[in-house]
């Protein structure tokens, strides 16, 4: 037993039991002195287990990293718009909320209650002691560091909210195995391809007993690995977004108490959880690769670079729900959307055909990145060429691109070359539904 076990099971003991176990009578005092000896000497134990384990365990390995105190504050609105993310302030550091679990009993102590003070308007002076997003009280969360991890509850679990800020750590297992025990208590691993994560069509996979082998090598590696931050990590810029272009999957680790450590695998072999990131050796990285590509598909990028990994099916049939029913079908051109404002004109049951016709033929054809139209039109922005807007029934909008190129809005960056008929009848018809 570590001096650290015998502190935390003292630190326990219920008040209640020492009074009960307190001697009386005229025997009271050389008990008292029989048990003073014996404390005397638990503490020496005790003081001597803490000064090896402060004072003679090697050294860490390499420099370690210190995770960055990080403003607090609201990030500047964007048309209108707050990205505000719920946090509290307690003993002077900021807590920001990770995540939900259903799991009520991982609810520790009380400490304060927060007030719901900081909302969009909040000004700096604002973000005082106590001050939160949520009101509500916090509690500690059972089994973890409170200068670490706090909770808040709601009805059937806990609302997480970890405080990184000022932590140094050396080797992964600082992180995954001395604050979350991944080692130990690591039960389901689910994976998916980012892309498909990013654009909200979600299809999650569970690895199962096949792969057991590859996760416990991952987790060794995800203990003894020294640690670097997360921004440090390299990012090819192929395009135009090179934090989506270098995440291939993302993999969420879900320990027995259901707390979630969602790890995201980038390209060249780095996973990163959070602020920190691990440097993946090169057989592992590539056994990784194969597995998860065999079980949720495909990464973003193929080998080439440019085709993306999922075709006109998974974003029109499985995403979109198309051709389903498309009751109605409508118009609008480029120059009604920048100049005077047209209504979308019907493209009646012709234009409903095509369309039909337009989105079997690209059933299977893989998807592009965006910037690939760009450069073979030979465009700077998508707003060079000439475009169509194509409104569907159930607010689905499809977008022509003259040249021959199809997407849904909403599904950026993912485009699709059509080279058939039933594109150029469509486009031919919205010509002259609008009159261009």
């Amino acid at each position: 037993m570590m001096g650290r076990d015998i502190l935390f099971a003292l630190e326990h003991v219920r008040e209640d039991y020492i009074l009960r176990a307190a001697p009386t009578g005229k025997n009271a005092r050389r008990v008292y002195m029989r048990w003073a000896v014996v404390a005397a000497c638990l503490c020496l134990c005790v003081g001597t287990l803490l000064g090896v384990m402060l004072h003679h365990e090697p050294a860490p390995v390499g420099e370690g990293i210190t995770i960055p105190q990080s403003e607090v504050n609201l990030k500047k609105p964007t048309d209108g718009m707050y990205d505000m993310q719920a946090l509290f302030i307690y003993n002077g550091r900021v807590y920001r909320h990770v995540q939900n679990v259903d799991n009520p009993s991982l609810r520790g102590r009380y400490l304060a209650t927060v007030t719901g003070l900081i909302d969009e308007w909040t000004k700096a002076d604002g973000y005082v002691e106590l001050a939160g997003v949520t009101p509500g009280e916090i509690y500690t969360v059972k089994g973890y560091d409170p200068d670490f991890m706090l909770c808040q509850t709601y009805s059937g679990g806990v609302s997480i909210y970890t405080c990184t800020e000022g932590l140094t750590v050396y080797t992964g297992k600082d992180w995954f195995g001395d604050i979350y025990r991944l080692r130990r208590e690591l039960d389901t691993v689910v994976c998916e391809s980012a892309v498909c994560r990013n654009l909200g069509y979600r299809k999650p996979v569970e690895m199962g007993e096949e792969h057991q082998g590859l996760l416990r090598r991952l987790v060794d590696v995800l203990y003894d690995n020294p640690l670097m931050h997360t921004a440090d990590v390299p990012r090819e810029k192929k395009y135009s977004d090179s934090f989506n272009e270098n995440r291939l999957y993302v993999m969420e680790m879900t320990l027995e108490n259901g707390i979630t450590l969602t790890m995201q695998l980038w390209c060249g072999g780095y996973l990163t959880n959070g602020a920190v990131a691990i440097k993946l050796d090169e057989e592992l990285y590539e056994e990784l690769l194969t597995v998860l590509g065999e079980t949720c598909g495909a990464p973003w990028y193929l080998e080439s670079g440019d085709i993306l990994a999922c075709t006109g099916k998974d974003i029109f049939a499985d995403f979109y729900d198309l051709p389903g029913n498309i009751r109605e079908a409508g118009v609008q051109s480029k120059m009604s959307w920048y100049g005077e404002y047209r209504a979308p004109a019907p493209l009646g049951e012709e234009g409903i055909e095509l369309i039909y016709r337009l989105i079997d033929e690209l059933r299977d054809t893989p998807a592009v990145h965006q910037n690939v139209m760009l450069a073979h039109q030979g465009w700077e922005r998508e707003d060079d060429g000439m475009w169509y807007w194509v409104h569907l029934s159930d607010e689905r909008i499809m977008i022509l691109h003259e040249g021959g190129w199809v997407e849904m809005a909403g599904s950026y960056p993912l485009t699709f070359q059509a080279k058939s008929e039933a594109f150029d009848a469509l486009w031919v018809l919205c010509e002259r539904m609008t009159d261009e």
